[in-house]
């Protein structure tokens, strides 16, 4: 769920007479607004009000208070037995506004991940960037048991995934610095945690033109990825693959796996307009 989607909705809603008079108030309500939505997820979809106050942090009142607000709004409704809370259509509806630009890309990578499954027999992912974060927007999964690591729709540190860094490799040298600024945390002990390793990372990634992940966001998972550009040299997503670790070519760059995600990211990119002769851009 992009949260970048929603902010507008619910910046207006919170305009509206009757609500927040003053901006600093105003704004605590938004973010806390915000942090409970975030809570929701497919592994805890109802939430009550006494939870979502203990994992907060604030006062049964004041989340009784924004959760009915939300409500009145669709972005929650009541669960079954009226006890909690579960997320509103509202979200589903603002979701899909929030996609509309970029479901382009979902929508061609299909039939080429698809292609990139059978060839290779590693699950394969279509990523974007949002924000400092990768979103995996497609995926097909292959008859392995990696299922459960990456199912569409999650989100993951941009920092330490190949999606992630085939992305990054082309933004502006700003966001590089507001990655770094977030804090590169280590994940696994593979993760590459100070910013001038990191930035050398991925300038390799750009002159080579795929980004690996060995083991930095989960110890036993490795991945190859590519970017994927539009008719204007723009990232607009990356296309990759995860597999076990262990069964990650120690020699990357020759390895049918390499050749196999460039070539997705390449028929892709044609696809979607680009021409290999012009010059990437940076966002």
């Amino acid at each position: 769920m992009y949260l970048t989607a929603f902010l507008w909705q619910i910046y207006h809603l919170h305009q509206m007479k009757n609500t927040v008079a003053h901006s600093r108030t105003y704004a605590t309500s938004l973010l806390k607004a915000l942090r409970m939505l975030s809570l929701f997820s497919r592994q805890k979809p109802e939430w009550r009000v006494g939870e979502l106050s203990t994992a907060i942090g604030s006062a049964k009142s004041t989340v009784s208070r924004i959760a009915h607000t939300l409500e009145s709004q669709g972005f929650l409704a009541k669960s079954k037995h009226r006890e909690g809370y579960r997320l509103g259509l509202s979200l589903w509806e603002l979701g899909t506004q929030a996609i509309a630009d970029v479901a382009e890309f979902p929508r061609r990578s299909l039939p080429h991940l698809d292609e990139l499954v059978a060839d290779i027999n590693e699950s394969a992912q279509a990523a974007i960037l949002d924000g400092l974060d990768v979103v995996y927007v497609q995926k097909i999964d292959a008859p392995r048991s990696l299922r459960p690591y990456i199912p569409l729709g999650a989100r993951f540190p941009a920092y330490c995934t190949a999606t992630g860094r085939a992305l990054l490799a082309y933004q502006s040298p700003a966001m590089h610095d507001r990655v770094i600024a977030r804090g590169l945390k280590a994940h696994t002990s593979r993760t590459i945690t100070k910013g001038p390793e990191f930035k050398r990372e991925l300038d390799r990634v750009r002159k080579q033109g795929y980004a690996v992940n060995r083991g930095e966001w989960r110890a036993d998972i490795g991945g190859v990825a590519a970017p994927v550009f539009d008719a204007a040299g723009r990232v607009v997503g990356a296309v990759g693959v995860t597999m076990p670790l262990a069964g990650l070519p120690r020699e990357v760059g020759n390895s049918p796996v390499v050749r196999s995600v460039a070539a997705c990211a390449s028929e892709l990119s044609r696809e979607l307009g680009f021409i290999a002769s012009s010059d990437p851009k940076r966002n």
